[in-house]
């Protein structure tokens, strides 16, 4: 039975928490009336009796799963009606299907109440794609094996006049979509932008749209034909798993996993409905040697090992560059990222200020509570550089009780701002190190921040990081405990800021 455009949309313009309103779009479409049926009444869900109503059904599920399987198996169904052959439509609906559980999954930490809406905007990101790929399926072959990261789009508007992110656009305003809708699908690959968030929590001053544009972001970086992802995907990637995915998934592949495993579901319940692919799969097994599924079983099995070494080769890439101890990024990490943010920079003519900071009193907290207390000490710190930081700002403990930040694209008075936040909330504050009336240790550290308004090949990483070195040196020289910060363009000045003012005394669990 075919899907239409209009029932379809009605369904998505259903309110997710209104079983009536769900019920009415899905009774437009007896298709996707009798597709939720046929999932509600699957193993999957535990049905004990059969369910042979769709208001039934919707109340079994709930409206907002009974919501986003109806629009999944509708936007398969409308891709079908491309006329695609089976391989790519069915690499372009698993694609889709694990956008859109990468974007509930990542919802669900930042804001729960939001999340099956995110399924839904994540499901229709590529929706002009399949489209394009009817036309012309060899275009698309050479693109893969191309393997031109981040060039889709261009790609396509010099081969069709058009990509698939206008395309889908195009579509979704024909049939009078909501804006959020069309900018869901329109900013998908945008990065989005992070506000400083100080002493509050991220969550109580993200707005709803700036909140739902993270998981849309994370969603986009799941690949269409197993393309890797782009240089700035990757840096991205590691800043948004730090900042919301590590307490819950240890390493952004766990995460892409859980995702996948989320969407095969679905996945699973549309091969079901195609007893004539069963039945040629049955005539094609019956029909080979035994010699060949012997090849067969081997290569599959060689297809897993290859696949499980892939994934212990990223996560050991991941471990790489992060320090275990706070979740920051570590030297080899810091490099790495620092390296390629200054050549953009460099390429812009942008600015950069790097500040390096070491503990002043590290010493005599292991001494007096052991290492553990230590442990809690640096994590503590960590918490509160995060805290005091924007979440693009790259963080990392370089040292044993030495931690380094590089900020760019900030003017002078700017980056002093920023130097001078990272003392008034970190410096004084008292840190829980044991769980004792006495066990508090005050964060003590000497800070040296270099600046520089222009980034070139002579003024990179290495001189800020000389520069910063050698202010923090001078700072301990001249009584510890606060600021010197640095400017070496235009001119070379060196400026005091004053001693800090104990701040809020009020003890801090560290993360």
């Amino acid at each position: 039975m075919p899907v239409n455009p209009g029932p379809l949309l009605s369904v998505l313009r259903a309110s997710p928490s209104d079983p009536d309103s769900v019920v009415s779009a899905l009774g437009r479409c007896p298709a996707l009336s009798a597709r939720l049926l046929s999932v509600t009444n699957s193993a999957a869900f535990g049905v004990t009796r059969e369910i042979d109503n769709v208001r039934r059904a919707v109340l079994h599920l709930g409206a907002n799963r009974a919501r986003s399987i109806a629009l999944a198996f509708g936007l398969r169904a409308l891709h079908e009606g491309i006329g695609l052959d089976e391989p790519w439509m069915s690499q372009l609906w698993i694609a889709s299907l694990r956008k859109a559980a990468v974007a509930e999954l990542a919802c669900e930490l930042i804001d729960p109440s939001r999340s099956e809406n995110a399924f839904c905007l994540a499901l229709i990101q590529d929706l002009g794609l399949p489209l394009l790929v009817g036309l012309d399926p060899g275009h698309y072959e050479r693109v893969i094996a191309a393997e031109r990261q981040g060039q889709w789009c261009a790609m396509e508007r010099e081969r069709f006049g058009i990509d698939h992110i206008e395309l889908s656009m195009r579509l979704l305003r024909s049939w009078d979509a909501g804006t959020e809708l069309r900018q869901a699908v329109y900013r998908h690959h945008e990065p989005p932008q992070l506000p400083d968030v100080e002493r509050k929590r991220l969550s109580a001053v993200l707005d709803r749209r700036a909140a739902m544009r993270i998981p849309l972001y994370l969603a986009s970086m799941m690949p269409h034909f197993d393309e890797d992802l782009s240089p700035e995907q990757q840096e991205w990637l590691v800043a948004l798993h730090a900042t919301f995915l590590a307490p819950t998934y240890a390493t952004p592949d766990v995460f892409f996993q859980a995702a996948v495993d989320r969407a095969e579901p679905l996945h699973a319940q549309h091969g079901e409905a195609m007893p004539r692919r069963a039945q040629l799969t049955r005539e094609l097994v019956e029909a080979v040697t035994t010699d060949t599924m012997g090849m067969v079983t081997q290569l599959s099995r060689l297809e897993v090992a290859v696949g499980r070494q892939r994934e212990d080769l990223d996560n050991l890439r991941f471990q790489a560059f992060t320090d275990p101890l706070t979740k920051l990024l570590n030297r080899r990490g810091f490099m790495h990222l620092a390296e390629r943010r200054l050549e953009v920079a460099g390429a812009q003519g942008l600015s950069a200020c790097l500040m390096m900071l070491d503990m002043d009193n590290f010493k005599p907290v292991n001494d007096r509570f052991g290492h553990e207390a230590g442990d809690r000490m640096l994590r503590g710190v960590a918490k509160l550089l995060r805290r005091s930081l924007d979440r693009n700002d790259l963080i990392a403990r370089i040292g044993g009780d030495e931690f380094v930040v590089l900020l760019c694209s900030l003017d002078e008075a700017q980056a002093r701002e920023v130097v001078e936040r990272v003392t008034s909330v970190c410096l004084d504050r008292r840190i829980k190190v044991v769980r004792e009336p006495e066990g508090e240790a005050m964060v003590r550290f000497s800070l040296g921040a270099a600046y520089a308004d222009r980034v070139s090949s002579t003024l990179g990483l290495e001189q800020l990081l000389q520069a910063a070195d050698e202010a923090m040196y001078q700072r301990k020289r001249e009584g510890k405990h606060g600021v010197v910060f640095r400017s070496l363009a235009p001119i070379q000045t060196t400026e005091m800021i004053g001693e800090s003012c104990p701040l809020d005394m009020t003890a801090i669990e560290p993360a």
